[in-house]
């Protein structure tokens, strides 16, 4: 059903609510939109369907003339490579800017409804669905935490670039198990996609108080 109020400039919508809007589509149970405000209020599990993918949260509240959103407690999903990471959290949206902020986040690749493994991280930054950074990051184990990092970075582009390699190291090099054990860091380089059928690569080993190579 629909309720125009014409001298608030207001339209609600209940009961299975679906507005849609060039290749944007929402549904939820409830939907008020407020003209004067550009603003657009979704309640009872509203769903986004875009081309970017899917969002599903608990509610809604988006700025349709600034082209900004906010849904709380929001879960949304991409794939890189042949797995699937799973999002939950407080999503804000810039549809500017093609940024999407994540606060009280919750990664995984565990499809269960209670994962088997975790990363919790107070701040996440996604742009333009290409580059990811987090932080600080937790890593859980069921409800266990076991390993606490600054931050991580995720690049989601396709098929080969430039770039930094990530470096290769062990739980034992962040904190160490035992005073004589010496800490090493492997594969730190760059990659040079030169062209279609050329490239270059650069790495460097650390081993503490042994060698460099």
């Amino acid at each position: 059903s629909v309720q125009f109020l014409a001298q608030e400039k207001e339209m609600r919508l209940a009961g299975h609510s679906l507005v849609q809007r060039d290749a944007s589509q929402l549904e939820a149970d409830t939907v008020r939109y407020i003209q004067s405000t550009c603003e657009m209020l979704a309640a009872g599990e509203p769903k986004l369907f875009d081309q970017s993918g899917v969002l599903v949260g608990r509610g809604m509240r988006y700025d349709a003339c600034n082209r900004v959103g906010i849904i709380a407690r929001a879960n949304t999903e991409f794939k890189e490579g042949s797995a699937t990471w799973y999002l939950r959290g407080n999503i804000a949206v810039d549809n500017e800017e093609n940024r999407t902020y994540l606060a009280g986040a919750t990664i995984t690749s565990c499809d269960n409804p209670d994962p088997h493994y975790h990363f919790a991280s107070r701040e996440v930054k996604w742009v333009a669905k290409d580059i990811m950074v987090s932080r600080p990051a937790v890593l859980y184990i069921a409800d266990v935490p076991i390993l606490w990092l600054p931050f991580i970075f995720q690049d989601l582009r396709k098929g080969r670039r430039s770039g930094i390699i990530p470096p290769q190291f062990g739980i034992n090099d962040i904190v160490r198990n035992s005073p004589t054990y010496n800490r090493h860091i492997a594969n730190l380089g760059y990659y040079w996609a030169i062209g279609d059928y050329s490239d270059a690569q650069a790495t460097i080993d650390w081993y503490a108080q042994r060698y460099v190579a």
